[in-house]
């Protein structure tokens, strides 16, 4: 399933309601290093390390993929504004956690593999409510994924988290996204515990036509026993230790709530007790006084 093919499917989703593509293409200059043709502006391998100049605004493709690109400058491609694909995979692009991907109104794909993003946060996509696909594989400092990632991008059907650094991912991650279909999660060192099932039954909901992409490499890193195991496969023995991990929880919360109600009856009996004693010498210290004052 080649990118240019997934594109051209990621497009039609989100760009139906434009209308027809217009026939010509942009007759303004193309940038020194780069070759233009019709739509596409490709400066590949061009030894790049800042966006160059006359990229021409009516550009629908764009290749910056394999330069020395470090950060992105809002201002150098916000004017895109009929840009649909970007490839800036393989530079050295860095997010912290407060960037915010500029807002290209009509951008569909998205390929950030092969980078050194560190962060991916409910700001850094919010801005590309049109995208489709997006890459974010090969990023080794990816660690963790906010659950509201992706709350922004109501369109976005295929996600790449390949070969990055995660070990445990929300399922709210891609609950939130009801249009997602189509993942890849390889290559990461996942710890198969009991809040995988939750992703292994949105995984298999049934008439929704979820893919999960190299469902064997998919592998769990962690606990020992699942080590090497497809992730989809470990249904079985997490089922069986989850449950057992629950009856445990399930024992230990009813020990517990055992010894929190005995202990309130103890101290209820012993207040009472108290009370009753108080109350029952003001009561004989009442009549002595009295009899005390009879007598005199």
């Amino acid at each position: 399933m080649g990118p240019l093919f997934l594109f051209s499917v990621c497009c039609f989703a989100a760009l139906w309601s434009n209308g027809p593509i217009e026939a010509q293409p942009p007759t303004t200059p193309c940038p020194a290093l780069c070759i233009c043709e019709k739509w596409t502006v490709n400066c590949r391998r061009k030894n790049l390390y800042e966006i160059p100049d006359n990229i021409p605004p009516t550009a629908r493709y764009m290749i910056l993929a394999e330069n020395h690109f470090a950060n992105i400058q809002p201002l150098e491609i916000t004017f895109l504004n009929e840009l649909l694909y970007l490839d800036w995979s393989d530079n050295e692009l860095e997010m912290d956690y407060e960037f915010i991907f500029p807002g290209i109104s009509k951008l569909a794909y998205l390929d950030l593999s092969g980078n050194k993003l560190n962060a991916i946060s409910p700001h850094t996509f919010s801005e590309l409510n049109r995208l489709v696909f997006l890459n974010l594989s090969r990023n080794p400092t990816i660690k963790q994924i906010d659950p509201n990632s992706f709350v922004s991008n109501s369109l976005l059907t295929f996600l790449d988290i390949s070969t990055c650094s995660l070990e445990m991912i929300d399922i709210s991650v891609f609950e939130k996204v009801p249009t997602l279909r189509v993942l890849r999660m390889m290559d990461n060192s996942w710890y198969c515990d009991c809040a995988l099932l939750d992703f292994i039954n949105w995984m298999k909901m049934p008439l929704l036509g979820r893919e999960l992409l190299d469902p064997e490499e998919t592998i769990c890193h962690l606990p020992k026993n699942l080590t090497g195991k497809p992730i989809m496969e470990a249904e079985a023995q997490l089922d069986q230790a989850c449950i057992l991990h629950f009856s445990i929880r399930v024992l230990i919360f009813a020990g517990l709530m055992s010894c929190a109600v005995f202990l309130a009856g103890v101290i209820a009996a012993w207040l009472l007790g108290v009370v009753s004693v108080l109350y029952n010498r003001t009561i004989f210290r009442t009549e002595e006084e009295g009899e005390y004052r009879g007598i005199k």
